[in-house]
């Protein structure tokens, strides 16, 4: 379950990421996260393919396309691979951005 606080902030994110389409999203993150501590409780907000875990996504893995996270963490897709794309947000994607904004 997402805190007010974080449903408040990711809905920030996308007006952000749709009023300025051409800044990357490391960019739009940072402006909208700045003085932004503790970091609020995200829960599903934060797991792909929410949009927000997206532009997260889109900041932070070096591996993989925003379209493949899309694709890749939903039905039709093989629910062995979704579960895998999980495990490597939890251990890979996610700990950047908490490393980045959850430290005052």
């Amino acid at each position: 379950m997402s805190s007010a606080e974080a449903q408040k902030l990711t809905a920030e994110v996308m007006t952000v990421c749709r009023s300025h389409s051409h800044a990357p999203a490391i960019d739009v993150l940072d402006l909208v996260m700045k003085g932004r501590h503790p970091l609020p409780a995200f829960g599903d907000l934060a797991l792909p393919p929410a949009p927000f875990a997206l532009v997260v996504a889109e900041a932070f893995d070096c591996g993989m396309s925003v379209d493949e996270w899309r694709r890749w963490t939903v039905p039709p897709a093989d629910p062995v691979l979704s579960a895998a794309m999980l495990v490597v947000w939890a251990n890979e994607v996610w700990p950047k951005f908490v490393g980045r904004y959850g430290v005052a």
